[in-house]
């Protein structure tokens, strides 16, 4: 009650988060009504346009070459063929009928072909559009995308530059920020109101730098929002006591812990940085993935990977959806291996209330959560 209380305290005294907060509640009540196997129209979609990515980042598992993740085998590269452009072209029509957000995540998306004639596609519908990027070829696309009006544009970046290369591979921070400060030149000379923003993965290799990125973000870069995401992880025994008990769900294998270790994050000092900042920023300036304030709250999350930390149940299924390079609707990157269909052989909406996303939605209000599902986004919310 107390969580709930805080929740919306914020929400009331930050009028920004109000819509966001009212849609995400209503899109829940399905959840609720007979078996919990409908779900209204998504009100989010994440298009993964291409399989290909051109960093090699510690935390992810198609950087890490990890060929037998889950990550990996539904977003990475395989035999199967990628989606035609008109594919894409189709699916952005049917879904301009109902009006989601959309996320275009990758797996790098700079590298698709033709990603402005996409996102020229999907603003002439009149789709809300967030790219997600590494940032590595952004200073060639950074003025179209503004012209074409991209609403945002968030660039991977995980720390200063030392820190940051590191993880994600050397010189990576000199190209991403060249693309980050056209961005910012382009949208100024052209009057446009595209949103700069930046997404901080926390791990063990950088949980000491919150405070020094955030400075030089928001001060001297001066972009517009820095958001700080707790890894989302699933470990060896996560994995082993999905498949024991939820394997007719689907396979699962441990993600994103090829290349770090979340039960070495210090949670000292970075329930430290996270206070600090907290003092120093506003919640206009600075986010976060979860609402995790507290050192208890961080040594769970981090070093108990198989405890409840934030929600018991996950309403992913009933909110969003994903629709990966090869045209597969899935759960979400990280999940266990579940294909609802393929956009390529069935409209959009009949994959979205289908047997097979209902039987999963029955499936997950019935049990809750699965042990895979504790250290992923949708269970943070």
């Amino acid at each position: 009650m107390n969580k709930l209380l805080c929740r919306m305290s914020k929400v009331f005294t930050h009028p920004h988060l109000m819509k966001p907060f009212v849609q995400n509640w209503v899109q829940s009540w399905p959840y609720s009504l007979g078996d919990g196997s409908r779900a209204f129209k998504p009100r989010e979609i994440f298009l993964y346009v291409t399989h290909d990515c051109n960093a090699g980042c510690a935390m992810c598992d198609v950087g890490q070459q990890n060929l037998d993740s889950v990550f990996y085998r539904m977003l990475g590269q395989n035999d199967r063929e990628a989606l035609p452009h008109a594919a894409w072209e189709c699916l952005i029509a049917e879904l301009a009928e109902f009006g989601p957000k959309i996320y275009l995540n990758g797996v790098e998306p700079l590298l698709y072909p033709r990603l402005l004639d996409l996102v020229a596609t999907i603003k002439r519908h009149g789709l809300s559009l967030q790219l997600v990027t590494n940032g590595i070829l952004l200073e060639r696309y950074a003025a179209d995308l503004v012209r074409l009006g991209t609403d945002s544009v968030v660039v991977s970046l995980d720390g200063t530059e030392q820190v940051h290369d590191a993880i994600r591979g050397p010189g990576v921070y000199q190209r991403a920020m060249k693309g980050v400060r056209a961005l910012l030149r382009c949208r100024e000379e052209l009057g446009r109101l595209t949103r700069v923003s930046t997404n901080y993965c926390i791990s063990n290799l950088n949980h000491a730098g919150l405070g020094e990125f955030a400075e030089e973000m928001l001060h001297r870069e001066r972009i517009d929002f820095v958001n700080f995401t707790h890894l989302n992880y699933v470990t060896e025994s996560a994995s082993a006591a999905h498949n024991r008990t939820f394997a007719d769900m689907g396979r699962a294998t441990p993600v994103s812990v090829a290349g770090v270790s979340p039960d070495r994050v210090d949670v000292e000092t970075l329930y430290d940085q996270i206070r600090r900042l907290r003092d120093q920023f506003t919640d206009d300036q600075i986010g976060y993935s979860a609402p995790l304030f507290s050192s208890n709250a961080l040594r769970t999350y981090y070093h108990e990977p198989d405890r409840v930390v934030a929600r018991s149940r996950c309403l992913t299924p009933w909110t969003s959806a994903t629709v990966s390079a090869h045209g597969d609707v899935i759960i979400r990157s990280r999940c266990f291996e579940y294909v609802a269909g393929n956009v390529a052989m069935q409209p959009f909406l009949e994959i979205w209330n289908g047997e097979p996303y209902r039987r999963l939605r029955r499936r997950l209000r019935e049990t809750g959560l699965s042990p895979v599902c504790l250290r992923c986004c949708g269970s943070l919310a």
